[in-house]
């Protein structure tokens, strides 16, 4: 089976090096997608540069920090050689430079990561390398980034549902009158019980359900509130991020019969995720459908891709430019506003293809909202 290592370097790699005579690697989740080495520390500390680099005429290496040594040699299946600096006696920019210089740089062109590489180390490494050409390759990445394999696929549906599965859990247990931040911890407790490496956030919603990215505080929940918790998390280098709205006690027809006209939104908006159809359609729909139920949609985005990183391309805004291609992962999430009732959202996670889009968060269904008991 042909790896995502190989099928980078022998595709999209390869071809951005017919002109050029290195691709540094330096944004986190793009070391690991070029690599599939997820080093422990690199978020934390974004100053210990850890480089996967692909030279037009030589074998890839790695430029790391001395302290990352053996973890990388234990982690790291495709490159093996190294070019090791000191951690803060010597610059990473100087021991990259040293090694580009020894494999030649008959093109003067260099690809970096301009969205990630700090002002310094930009500045150092055009200084260090006089008539070289420093150019960006942040859009290439997050062009491999956006079409995901079948293995993949099945990767961030795992994660999804991991996620689906911790809130259901979550929702469960909670009880009309625990506060915002008791069920905030209950939340993360059921996410790391389904075995994710970190939590990247959590937000919580509750009352009308129209906060969007709320901070939980000590508000109890009380008979009659919506409540939506969005969480994510990382494991092995792949990322969730989805919610479910729950309701305290048993929901009025006015919530039903809101929850109904929203569900029917999300899923016309699903049926535009088509290969070949613009991705701003799906934005456009929303907005459409909204209107005709009595209901507005005011997000700046519907939507966004998902997989090494929380927000890839496309983002499913008014004006986006791509058009969908088969094998894209993309998280659906219009709101709908309802003047009488608040805000209603469902997240899914969704496969486009050549033909119906997949739903591929299906551990815990959308038909009502989840009800939470005494």
């Amino acid at each position: 089976m042909t790896t995502r290592f190989d099928r980078l370097l022998n595709g999209p790699i390869r071809q951005l090096l017919d002109d050029a005579d290195a691709l540094i690697v330096s944004e986190p989740q793009n070391v690991f997608l070029v690599s599939d080495v997820v080093p422990p520390t690199l978020r934390l500390l974004p100053e210990r540069l850890l480089m996967p680099v692909f030279h037009t005429s030589a074998e890839p290496f790695w430029v790391i920090a001395d302290i990352t040594e053996d973890v990388i040699r234990r982690q790291s299946r495709h490159i093996s050689e190294q070019v090791v600096y000191v951690e803060y006696r010597e610059s990473p920019i100087e021991a990259l430079v040293d090694a580009l210089k020894q494999r030649g740089l008959p093109h003067q062109r260099i690809l970096v990561e301009k969205n990630h590489l700090s002002a310094g180390y930009h500045e150092e490494l055009a200084g260090s390398l006089p008539g070289v050409t420093i150019d960006d390759a942040t859009p290439a990445l997050h062009e491999m980034r956006s079409v995901k394999s079948p293995e993949e696929q099945q990767q961030l549906q795992r994660r999804a549902n991991a996620t689906l599965r911790a809130l259901a859990a979550c929702y469960a247990e909670t009880r009309i009158g625990d506060t915002e931040k008791e069920i905030r911890q209950l939340a993360i407790q059921k996410l790391f019980a389904e075995g994710f490496d970190t939590l990247e956030f959590v937000t919580l919603a509750r009352g009308r359900g129209d906060l969007l990215n709320g901070v939980a505080g000590d508000t109890p929940l009380q008979r009659g509130d919506m409540l939506r918790v969005d969480m994510g998390g990382t494991l092995g280098g792949w990322r969730s991020d989805i919610h479910r709205t729950a309701v305290a006690g048993t929901p009025p027809p006015r919530l039903r019969d809101a929850w109904r006209r929203n569900r029917e939104v999300h899923y016309a908006a699903m049926d535009t995720m088509r290969a070949g159809r613009p991705v701003r359609e799906t934005y456009a729909t929303c907005v459409r459908e909204y209107e005709r139920r009595g209901m507005r949609c005011d997000m700046p985005f519907v939507g966004h891709s998902l997989g090494v990183g929380q927000h890839e391309f496309p983002v499913l805004t008014p004006f986006a430019p791509e058009e969908y291609k088969s094998g894209m992962v993309v998280m659906l999430e219009p709101m709908g506003i309802d003047p009488d009732n608040g805000g209603f959202s469902i997240e899914d996670m969704i496969l486009v293809t050549d033909g119906d889009p997949v739903v591929l968060s299906d551990a815990v269904e959308t038909e009502e909202m989840i009800v939470i008991g005494e």
